[in-house]
C-alpha cells in the first residue's frame, strides 16, 4: 500500500507480519518507507541483510 509521505517527513517507518516457519525456512514480511532524501538504498539494504541474519540465527 503506497501512502502519501511529506517530503519534510524524516521518520522512516517499518512494519512486519507474523513469523511463518514453511518448509524448514523462518519467513517474516516486512515493508521499510522511508524519505529517499535521507536514506539511500544502501541504507536500506544494510536493515534487511541485518534483519535476514538475525531470522538465519534463530
Amino acid at each position: 500500500m503506497s501512502r502519501y509521505i511529506n517530503p519534510d517527513d524524516s521518520i522512516p517507518r517499518v512494519t512486519w507480519g507474523k513469523f511463518e516457519k514453511r518448509e524448514e525456512r523462518l519467513l517474516l514480511p516486512y515493508a521499510v518507507q522511508l524519505n529517499h532524501r535521507l536514506l539511500d538504498g544502501w541504507h536500506l539494504s544494510k536493515l534487511m541483510n541485518g534483519v535476514q541474519d538475525w531470522i538465519d540465527r534463530r
